[in-house]
């Protein structure tokens, strides 16, 4: 039985030192062999010049940069890294503004990006453990601390024996970039969860749709009971009350409109959504067209009384009055209501009891007009459950005075992509006959009379807008009864301290007096209201043949998945110094390994522990065995070897008395062949 001893000796100068090249025999020259000294000396300067253009050759060969089959684990591990990288972007990619995936439960991904983070980064330390072992050869080729070596294996193992090893500061740039990147590899993890950033977003709903009213025709019929004493449906009298006591500030918070969600957007074209019937407003400042007069004393007697050309008078105790004007003319711009006001602002804060000064008086006058009218609305939207919408344009629609309504025709689609061109016959999608106005603008021409002029073009019924005969009459009459009213002071004109601060009249008249705070912009928003009240109610109440919702996007609330592009900085910067790494230790194994001949250099021996162990064994074991370079022949000869770790006797070597197998030293022995 042979004892096999653990000896430490790298003994570079035997494996690193290229030999000589044998000389090849030049086979060019066959000319029959010569015993002359002259010829055997020719012959040699020819083998000569062989031997040494062969040896050129050889060693530009071992120069060229390959890469080694021995290195292709190593390459294959940090191709895996690059691919698990590359399955990180992609996924981010792919999900990135869009809602949690319906994975099942135990895949997430959370999951995924963990999992393929996990891969890049073993992926990375394989090689990267491979290469400082590597580097651990070769830092040996020269004399060494043997502490290294420990500090070698254990940088490969770790980032703790890497930090030791940075600790110590290594000559060695390059395994100082190699301890570097272990180190940092713990962070891989950590970054990758970073990426992910979830937050609350709106996903389309499939299988429900938003709605909002709209029309193209509101007919609903009034009652009747004589020539001007006709009225106005309930939904229209309610939304007219509505406008003049509580006028809202648009007309969606009195529609009823559909979003399940809270949250609805609408498709637009040219960034309009839908265009509706509705009613408008407008208002002119008239006071220039006041006449009379007024004096007013605080400590005294009041008296004024002012009148507009229109016959609407103000005397005194009255501050306030309107009237329902009828139209002077009947053409295309008849209004629907005409409706003017006069009052008088009085303003006594400077006069005073001794000097019975006058108070300053103040007449104003404003015309307002109602009349339907077409508005194209953008910007829809829900938001939390509130709706808005904004209006675009607005145009308004023509009188018909022969047969006493309001409508249009043109290039007004009620909803997008809907085709407003003419034909001149009927068609398909061209059911609406429609006349020319003198104006140029054209009208649903409901009378088997045609206007003088007049030529019949066939639109789409979207393209068209008509407010009925029935409306027209009931809200005119109805306006006239809501606006022939006055409010008064209730006090005699001579008011011992000025004018009351608590005047009295009909609801809508207070409202629009404003307790004597009342000016134009006040007034204009007083009808803008008013207008507003009544869309509400036509678009509510339009025909049910042509008044078709605008139909919009339904949005829930979901969880998304936002990226953060730049933690993955950590993993690119890595992968490339990985790469780099890599590259540059098989450049230095080959300086160190491939110089020489095949047979006198060794193969990469990286994290193998067997070129230690079996260069360490006794020589007489050894000198059993061929030599080996390669960590692979070692293993199939290591296979067929048994050996045990043993503490050697040192007999001779104790203290008298003392305990020989203590002193012994740790040996690995050869105990027989495996069979």
């Amino acid at each position: 039985m042979e004892e096999m001893q653990v000896l430490v000796s790298p003994r570079p100068s035997t494996y690193l030192i290229p030999r000589k090249p044998l000389p090849t025999p030049n086979f060019s020259n066959h000319s029959p062999p010569s015993d002359s000294p002259e010829d055997a000396a020719a012959v040699s300067k020819n083998n000569n010049l062989t031997t040494q253009r062969n040896s050129r050759k050889t060693t530009r060969r071992c120069t060229i940069p390959r890469i080694d089959v021995i290195w292709l684990p190593e390459f294959t591990s940090f191709l895996l890294a690059v691919i698990a990288f590359l399955a990180i972007i992609i996924l981010l990619a792919v999900r990135k503004d869009k809602p949690l995936p319906k994975w099942p439960s135990l895949i997430g991904i959370n999951s995924l990006v963990a999992i393929f983070s996990a891969v890049l980064r073993v992926a990375l330390l394989f090689p990267i453990a491979e290469c400082i072992s590597e580097l651990k050869w070769i830092w040996f080729a020269n004399p060494q601390p043997l502490s290294d070596f420990d500090r070698f294996d254990s940088a490969s193992r770790g980032p703790w024996g890497a930090l030791k090893l940075l600790s110590k500061r290594p000559g060695n740039t390059l395994t100082t970039l190699g301890a570097s990147i272990t180190i940092l590899a713990l962070a891989v993890g950590p970054f990758a969860q970073q990426i992910l950033q979830f937050s609350s977003c709106l996903i389309p709903l499939e299988g429900s749709s938003a709605t909002v009213a709209r029309t193209n025709n509101y007919t609903v019929g009034a009652l009747q009971l004589a020539v001007g004493d006709s009225y106005i449906d309930g939904k229209m009298t309610a939304a007219l009350y509505q406008g003049l006591l509580n006028p809202p500030s648009n007309a969606s918070s009195l529609m009823s409109t559909y979003c399940p969600s809270g949250n609805c957007t609408f498709p637009h074209s040219s960034n309009t959504a839908y265009t509706s019937l509705a009613m408008c407003s407008s208002i002119e400042d008239i006071s220039h067209l006041i006449s009379g007069y007024g004096n007013v004393v605080r400590y005294g007697s009041n008296t004024w009384n002012y009148t507009l050309p229109s016959g609407l008078q103000l005397p005194d105790i009255r501050v306030l009055t309107t009237a329902a004007i009828s139209p002077d003319r009947k053409d295309q711009e008849t209004p629907l209501l005409t409706l003017e006001a006069l009052m008088v602002t009085v303003n006594c804060s400077g006069a005073t009891s001794a000097s019975k000064d006058k108070c300053s008086i103040k007449p104003w006058a404003f015309r307002a007009s109602l009349s339907p009218c077409i508005q194209k609305y953008g910007n829809v939207r829900f938001s939390n459950s509130i709706f808005e919408e904004d209006v675009l344009s607005t145009t308004w629609l023509p009188f018909v005075p022969e047969i006493f309504y309001y409508s249009l025709a043109g290039d007004y689609p009620s909803l997008p992509d809907i085709d407003c061109s003419p034909s001149e016959s009927l068609q398909e999608n061209k059911t609406q006959s429609t006349s020319l106005l003198a104006s140029g603008l054209r009208y649903i021409n409901h009378s088997s009379k045609a206007l003088k002029g007049s030529d019949t073009l066939w639109y789409d019924s979207s393209c068209t807008y008509d407010f009925g005969f029935g409306p027209t009459t009931g809200l005119r009459d109805s306006f006239t009864r809501v606006f022939f009213g006055t409010m008064h002071n209730p006090n005699n004109v001579t008011i011992p301290r000025g004018l009351s601060s608590q005047p009295i009249g009909d609801a809508w008249m207070l409202s629009l007096y404003a307790d004597g705070q009342a000016n134009l912009t006040s007034a204009a928003a007083y009808m803008e209201g008013l207008a507003i009240s009544m869309t509400a109610a036509i678009r509510e109440s339009g025909d049910s043949s042509n008044s078709a919702p605008a139909r919009g996007t339904v949005f829930g609330s979901q969880t998304c998945v936002g990226v953060e592009w730049a933690w993955l900085a950590l993993p690119a910067v890595l992968l490339f110094l990985t790469l780099v790494f890599l590259m540059t230790t098989v450049v230095q194994s080959r300086r160190y390994t491939r110089t020489g001949a095949a047979e006198d250099g060794r193969k990469p021996w990286k994290s193998s522990s067997l070129p230690l162990l079996w260069y360490g064994m006794p020589d007489e074991t050894r000198a059993r065995y061929e030599r080996f370079d390669e960590v692979e022949k070692m293993k199939e000869s290591g296979d067929g070897m048994k050996v045990s770790l043993r503490r050697e006797r040192w007999s001779g070597y104790g203290e008298p008395g003392g305990d020989d197998h203590e002193q012994g030293r740790w040996t690995l022995r050869e105990e027989s062949a495996v069979d």
